[in-house]
């Protein structure tokens, strides 16, 4: 991950000799009006957000010690990341090891990335029982996956046994011979070109593929089978 911020084992004397030093400008960057450049003792120091300057109070005449500058970096790299992971959320709903991981592969700190999903899941931004929620409900209804295909996606994207379960109860027995139903009437006619001694495997295996139940797909198969006739 690119920065124009100096790494934690930079010391403040290999720019300026000294092991601390005393702000001597503070200017808006050309290329980012929302970043700000520091120097110390008129050498260029590190380049910092607008949160940063605030929130550490750097003005004129600040003095600078290797510790400051550490919480300072530390600080500046933290913010980039809950940046980085909210603008994630905005595009659409991640679950809290989706954003771990985009972030990881971004090259950001997995520690600092770590703290920020902490803090952002206790504020509500990150929420992995509402995302399994809509996820649960999106796929069964837009995509028709039965409950076994929405487990597994929602296994691979970290979240845990019983938000999963708690996702898949919304989802009743009646809405799943329902959906299965439909998901047979929009493919029937693909089935009636089959010969007839091979439907039933592939119109099981289909089902299954699908994700539905094996117990509920081996009840309903009969039926199905029957109308593919009629």
């Amino acid at each position: 991950m690119k920065s124009n911020t100096p790494s934690n084992s930079t010391k403040i004397y290999d720019l300026i000799g000294e092991d601390e030093g005393t702000i001597t400008s503070i200017s808006v960057q050309k290329t980012n009006k929302a970043r700000y450049s520091i120097f110390l003792n008129n050498q260029f120091l590190i380049g910092i957000s607008e949160t940063t300057l605030i929130e550490f109070k750097l003005e004129r005449g600040t003095k600078i010690s290797q510790t400051k500058l550490n919480r300072v970096i530390e600080f500046e790299e933290s913010q980039r990341i809950k940046d980085y992971l909210l603008g994630l959320q905005s595009r659409r709903d991640h679950s809290s090891r989706e954003l771990l991981q985009k972030a990881i592969k971004k090259g950001y700190d997995s520690e600092i990335t770590k703290k920020n999903l902490s803090v952002l899941e206790s504020k509500g931004y990150i929420d992995d029982h509402a995302f399994a929620r809509k996820f649960t409900h999106d796929k069964f209804a837009f995509n028709d996956w039965g409950k076994q295909k929405i487990r597994m996606e929602l296994v691979k994207k970290g979240i845990l046994p019983d938000v999963i379960n708690t996702a898949l109860a919304q989802i009743s027995e009646q809405e799943t011979h329902d959906r299965i139903k439909q998901v047979f009437e929009k493919s029937k006619a693909r089935f009636q070109r089959t010969e007839k001694n091979k439907r039933q495997k592939k119109l099981f295996d289909f089902l299954v593929r699908k994700g539905y139940d094996i117990p509920i797909v081996l009840e309903i198969l009969p039926n199905l089978l029957k109308k593919m006739e009629s």
